[in-house]
């Protein structure tokens, strides 16, 4: 892994809270998509082991500190 960097993440969160739909069938369905804040894992290729990077708001919906699109991660 000196040389390989392995990535690990997607193009989208998923929100904190589950969905609820409005009318007779109020069975939850699910988190949606969250392009406001994500998780991705690196290794290797010369990064530093145990670093977190930028943090989320108290719910865990939107980054608020550091933000990276990922488009950045792409460069």
């Amino acid at each position: 892994l000196d040389e390989t960097l392995v990535v690990c993440g997607g193009e989208f969160g998923r929100t904190p809270a589950v969905e609820i739909p409005l009318g007779a069938n109020r069975k939850p369905t699910g988190r949606d998509h969250n392009h406001h804040g994500y998780t991705v894992w690196m290794a290797g290729g010369g990064t530093r082991g145990g670093m977190t990077y930028g943090t989320t708001d108290d719910f865990g919906y939107r980054a608020v500190d550091n933000p990276v699109h990922v488009h950045d991660l792409h460069a």
